[in-house]
């Protein structure tokens, strides 16, 4: 999609996800950013948090794997590849309590990595792939997560 169709593009995703995703709707989750090189969510802190007014983490964990999730569904969705993709395994490193809004991003892999995994997916027709999410204001991230995804083509066929 380009920058023109970006507003467009997050709308419908943010209703796909609220449609797909119903912990995503209770979670009061914006989608801020979506494009081709990373995914940015947000939530509220209050229906997020804790008994100590800070992220829950379950919640904090639940925008990690949306987050990676997202970007793994729009990059197959603009290579016309319907995928269905599950989480693998992950970890996760919680560095600092959340104290404000909960604001999630997800970056691309290099070229390189999304390239052999296009490739495997579509000889083998399941692929897994690694990508990291964080959560965080700045450059500062309170909480990170490594996660591992595989993506299995949903009709076999592109």
């Amino acid at each position: 999609m380009n920058e023109e169709n970006a507003p467009t593009e997050k709308a419908w995703f943010e209703t796909y996800l609220h449609r797909e995703l119903p912990l995503s709707q209770a979670m009061q989750v914006t989608v801020m950013e979506v494009c081709e090189t990373q995914v940015q969510l947000s939530a509220p802190l209050e229906p997020n948090r804790n008994d100590k007014n800070t992220g829950f983490g379950g919640s904090l964990a639940s925008l990690l794997f949306m987050a990676g999730w997202g970007w793994l569904f729009n990059a197959l969705r603009r290579r016309g590849i319907d995928a269905d993709i599950v989480v693998m395994d992950s970890t996760i490193s919680y560095k600092r309590p959340t104290t404000s809004t909960l604001r999630a991003s997800c970056c691309a892999p290099s070229p390189e990595t999304l390239g052999t995994f296009i490739k495997r997916l579509d000889q083998r027709g399941v692929a897994r792939i690694g990508l990291s999410s964080w959560i965080g204001q700045g450059d500062e991230p309170s909480v990170i997560m490594e996660g591992r995804f595989v993506a299995k083509m949903a009709s076999g066929v592109r």
